[in-house]
């Protein structure tokens, strides 16, 4: 590491060789970089900032073809915002617009829809949307995400929204997104009532659903009373598909609605048998207590 300038840039010559394993950068503005050689264990790479996270990726990725996570985030510390002039400058210095990275080895990438046309991932698993709330919400972010599955077809079973609202909110086009039919688990954070309507579709054939229709496993996040009795349709939809088509087993919620029965959460006794009487939940849970009570967990 050497002092190259009076800005006090720090140049990363050596980054453990072919020993490091694992790498987090959140003060990526003082960081350039001349690494050559390979980094063949380097299995984990999370980095963030304004704009030089997009440097760090464009040095980075060349040499460590197996990566297996990459995580790529916008810091908006003091630091950051204090020192954005400069990491524009070395973002428009450091990196080729139309310039692709092949991951060959991905399996999971958490980061803005914008920076999926610069990747080549065709063994991407889970995807988590970054709450970039901008571009998000705008029809280039889908445009992004569909032709990402177009190019790398890769077998994607979970995708997580970390802000559900400003995804769905403005663009009902946007439920194009969730025609992926390899997903099986989603995850979701402040879900939009668009959430609950788009996989709520039934085919023309009305045996199945239209989005997600493998979907196994949905997990819903920071939801608030307004959206139960959506909640609920979504819940009791999914489960009243006949086999094979009713692919869905599990439901968690995470500080979501204000009186949840206790019964839905423990209703199985250590043989596994319905221990609680479900008949005497509350009117608004009945549907969902005949799920819990036919196998839903």
């Amino acid at each position: 590491v050497t002092e190259t300038s009076t800005d006090y840039d720090i140049d990363l010559k050596i980054a453990g060789g072919e020993l490091l394993k694992e790498f987090h950068l959140n003060v990526g503005v003082w960081f350039t970089y001349s690494l050559t050689s390979p980094l063949p264990a380097l299995e984990k790479l999370k980095i963030a900032g304004y704009k030089a996270a997009w440097y760090t990726l464009a040095k980075w990725s060349p040499l460590a073809r197996n990566l297996t996570e990459l995580e790529v985030l916008a810091h908006s510390s003091p630091v950051s915002f204090s020192t954005a002039e400069r990491e524009i400058t070395i973002y428009n210095e450091g990196i080729r617009r139309n310039q692709r990275y092949a991951l060959p080895k991905l399996r999971t990438l958490t980061g803005f829809l914008s920076l999926l046309p610069n990747l080549a991932c065709p063994n991407l698993e889970k995807y988590v949307i970054h709450r970039n709330t901008k571009f998000n919400c705008s029809i280039s972010g889908l445009v992004h995400f569909l032709g990402f599955i177009e190019d790398n077809a890769p077998p994607l079973h979970t995708l997580e929204v970390q802000n559900g609202s400003t995804f769905l909110a403005k663009y009902g086009t946007t439920d194009a997104m969730y025609l992926v039919p390899t997903i099986t688990t989603l995850i979701v954070k402040d879900p939009t009532d668009i959430l609950f309507s788009v996989l709520s579709k039934l085919s023309k054939g009305g045996t199945s659903a239209v989005r997600l229709p493998a979907l196994t496993y949905i997990e819903i996040s920071e939801c608030d009373d307004e959206h139960l009795d959506l909640f609920i349709a979504l819940i009791s939809f999914r489960w009243s598909l006949s086999p094979p088509h009713r692919t869905l087993k599990s439901v968690t919620l995470r500080r979501c609605f204000d009186s949840i029965p206790e019964i839905l959460f423990n209703p199985q006794g250590p043989g596994g048998d319905i221990t609680g009487d479900l008949s005497e939940v509350e009117g608004k849970w009945q549907r969902l207590a005949q799920c819990v009570q036919e196998g839903l967990v």
